[in-house]
């Protein structure tokens, strides 16, 4: 079995995890009583619906974070 280090960097979330970091708030307020499958839903469907320029800020931003994570662990 082999053991995750607590101290090693954790890695980078990726750009549709980004998204749903900031519209997941929003979603879950707009009808009471949505089920957490129900948001999930509702994120993949505005991950699938958005055009490849509404994309790019998250991707720019997931690829910062990569980069980060790569320094990160080449020090570690």
């Amino acid at each position: 079995m082999k053991f995750k280090n607590p101290n090693a960097p954790k890695s980078p979330p990726s750009a549709f995890f980004l998204l749903c970091s900031e519209h997941c708030p929003q979603i879950k307020g707009e009808p009471p009583g949505l089920s957490i499958g129900d948001v999930v839903k509702k994120l993949g469907e505005m991950w699938n619906n958005t055009a490849a320029e509404d994309e790019q800020p998250d991707e720019k931003k997931a690829a910062r974070l990569k980069e980060k994570y790569d320094k990160d662990i080449a020090a570690y």
